[in-house]
């Protein structure tokens, strides 16, 4: 249906496949689903003047030029190393969709709030992890300096995750937020604008220098996701709690209790009852 939709609107000729397909009811909860009906319903239409075209035509083009973009891209490189690099493409796509000023904020702010792979950590790895030679070179200076300036992990505490403020008009991942080194400190802007200092991905922990810069010659790779099934299992489940309560506090709870029971129902053996 995707890709049906996707080649339909970007020749602007309906194909008999198309117009004889029935899309079923919608699940607002799956987001790739969500997109691909709004793809059938805008080809369905040949004058809506019953709705705002204009934001129709922008929620399309949204999903064409940045949404699928970033799908097709993490199916083909679905790995850690390559988060960031996602991340900086769906950054760059934004600019082929024309928003208002607040459209755009709302759009950036979102996109900040999830933004978990800006974080240096994952830059790290995505730099090494990256084709072109001259990244990987910038992705082996960060890990020095973090190496040189951030302090060793002492045994019992937690590293503080902290998401950074994203710099939207940047084109490299070096650029994607905002950093400084200094004689004794590498850090980045945090999203409330506090300054943190980076911290080493833990991938790459208890690597030398030595095993770091073999990365010059060949590119860093992991065999760990960047995207799980997992987190579209759960997608069903935020949204649900999201629409029955306000608050995060509330919200959080009632997803973990939520979570609780379905692991209890899971570990419950059938009773005799049940099977006859």
């Amino acid at each position: 249906m995707i890709t049906i939709s996707f080649s339909n609107i970007y020749s602007g000729y309906v194909s008999p496949e198309l117009s004889e397909q029935k899309p079923g009811p919608l699940n607002h909860a799956r987001w790739v689903t969500l997109s691909s009906r709004l793809l059938r319903f805008y080809v369905s239409e040949p004058d809506p003047v019953m709705f705002d075209c204009n934001t129709l035509e922008k929620m399309v083009k949204y999903i064409i030029y940045v949404y699928y973009k970033v799908i097709c891209a993490i199916k083909m490189k679905p790995t850690m190393a390559d988060g960031a690099s996602h991340l900086l493409t769906e950054v760059m796509a934004l600019d082929d969709v024309c928003f208002t000023r607040m459209e755009r904020q709302e759009v950036q702010e979102s996109i900040e709030i999830n933004g978990y792979f800006a974080h240096p950590e994952n830059l790290i790895l995505a730099m090494l992890g990256h084709e072109d030679i001259s990244v990987r070179k910038e992705g082996i200076k960060w890990w020095l300096d973090v190496k040189s300036k951030y302090p060793p992990y002492r045994q019992g505490t937690i590293r503080k995750f902290r998401k950074p403020k994203i710099n939207f008009s940047a084109r490299s991942l070096k650029d994607l937020i905002f950093t400084r080194s200094t004689a004794h400190e590498f850090a980045f802007e945090t999203r409330d604008g506090t300054w943190e200092l980076v911290t080493m991905p833990p991938l790459l922990q208890n690597m030398s220098f030595t095993e770091v810069k073999e990365f010059k010659a060949k590119p860093y790779k992991t065999e760990y996701p960047c995207h799980t099934q997992m987190v579209e299992m759960n997608v069903k489940l935020t949204t649900f709690v999201t629409k029955q309560l306000i608050g995060n506090k509330r919200q959080v709870g009632q997803g973990l209790a939520i979570t609780e029971n379905i692991t209890k129902l899971k570990e419950c053996k059938p009773s005799k009852i049940a099977k006859e």
